[in-house]
């Protein structure tokens, strides 16, 4: 009889509803006892909204970090990542990351990391592919037991890219500036000594005059660079007339061209205003370095054509030479500074490789677009990309 009883009482206990537990509460004693659960459960429940929307918040978070982020198990398994760290990595979401042959560099460091069970964390740099990763790694530990590892992936690539340029720029400029200053000392000191020929001091002292015209320029161009990689240059713009800059351009240039028999032809404006917001003088200097750039590559008794055009929103400017052209694979050098094509005709022209790194950050400062169009034997095609109007 007491098994049949306790039965009957607890079954109704047993059928509870713990979702709704005032609702399918059997007996009335146990009001108060189903009031505290749903109490609770509200509570419950209202913490882990909070714990969604925190959880929510931090992946927002490692969503958009410039960084990479990705959290692994004790095994290596991918649990959380954002996109960039797969991508620093060269991985997938599914791959047990211990395992990648190409992550040996970084497994090194880690499995180092990890064999000290003092260790915290480690800092770290490893080459990966192309890039330069510079990763902290975090390991959790319960109990000196692994359980999660975390790592923040950055991308150094671009920093010891620009420490290498400063390095290749200091030595170019050292080589660059010892070059001409060398000649001229050589021949003021064969001058100063009475070494030269009666007759031939007037070659010395063009020779003289003509290295320091270079070094000079030379000169110029490094602090102007230097000007515009530390926002240094600070000149108003106003409305600029492109076309009447395209004309002084090809009357001051005409003297060089026609030393090659090189005739540089300036197309009609089109009808609407060749105006741009911009810099006058800066717009002046990028089209001098374009013309006098097609005039150093081309080919004697060619031509240069120095157009405008508008299409859509743009006014672009163009010149078109005959020239020697550049190679696909040198394309993409040939904004660096001190680079070019043909060492050997730069030298002779007294180019110093400048030029088109001048050309490059005016376009920048006035946030235009330039492209390039080549082909090896049959020209070069240089075009700029201007707003009309300032927005």
């Amino acid at each position: 009889m007491a098994l049949i009883l306790s039965r009957k009482i607890i079954v109704p206990i047993e059928n509870i509803n713990l979702s709704h537990p005032l609702k399918t509460n059997p007996y009335p004693e146990l009001k108060p006892f189903m009031q505290r659960i749903a109490k609770q459960k509200k509570k419950i429940k209202k913490q882990l909204g909070i714990i969604k929307a925190r959880q929510r918040e931090i992946e927002m978070i490692i969503y958009n970090m410039k960084e990479g982020f990705i959290l692994l198990d004790a095994k290596g398994a991918v649990r959380s990542f954002n996109a960039i760290a797969l991508e620093y990595l060269n991985i997938t979401a599914e791959d047990i990351v211990f395992e990648i042959p190409h992550l040996q560099s970084m497994n090194t460091e880690i499995t180092s990391m990890l064999d000290d069970t003092q260790g915290e964390d480690r800092h770290f740099e490893c080459v990966i592919g192309e890039r330069t990763l510079y990763i902290v790694a975090l390991p959790v530990r319960v109990k000196n037991m692994l359980q999660a590892l975390a790592l923040l992936v950055i991308d150094k690539s671009a920093q010891k890219q620009a420490e290498d340029l400063r390095k290749s720029f200091s030595a170019n400029v050292t080589h660059e500036l010892k070059t001409p200053l060398s000649v001229i000392l050589a021949s003021s000191e064969m001058l100063k000594s009475g070494l030269v020929k009666q007759g031939d001091e007037q070659s010395f002292l063009t020779k003289i005059y003509i290295e320091s015209k270079r070094l000079s320029t030379l000169i110029d161009n490094i602090l102007r660079l230097s000007f515009f990689d530390e926002n240094t240059l600070e000149l108003e713009k106003s409305y600029v007339d492109l076309y009447e800059i395209c004309k002084r351009v090809q009357k001051n240039l005409m003297p060089l061209a026609q030393n090659k028999n090189i005739h540089i032809y300036l197309l009609p404006p089109p009808q609407s205003k060749s105006e741009i917001w911009g810099i006058s003088s800066l717009i002046e200097d990028m089209v001098y370095n374009l013309v006098e750039n097609a005039i150093k590559y081309s080919y004697e008794d060619s031509t240069i054509t120095i157009s405008l055009s508008h299409k859509e929103q743009y006014i672009t400017l163009s010149v078109k030479d005959e020239g020697i052209g550049i190679p696909l694979e040198e394309q993409e050098r040939i904004f660096e500074r001190f680079y070019c094509v043909d060492k050997s005709r730069s030298k002779k022209l007294g180019g110093s490789g400048l030029g088109l790194s001048i050309v490059k950050h005016i376009v920048g400062i006035h946030n235009a677009r330039i492209k390039l169009v080549s082909k090896v034997g049959k020209g070069t095609s240089m075009s700029v990309e201007f707003m009309p109007y300032e927005t």
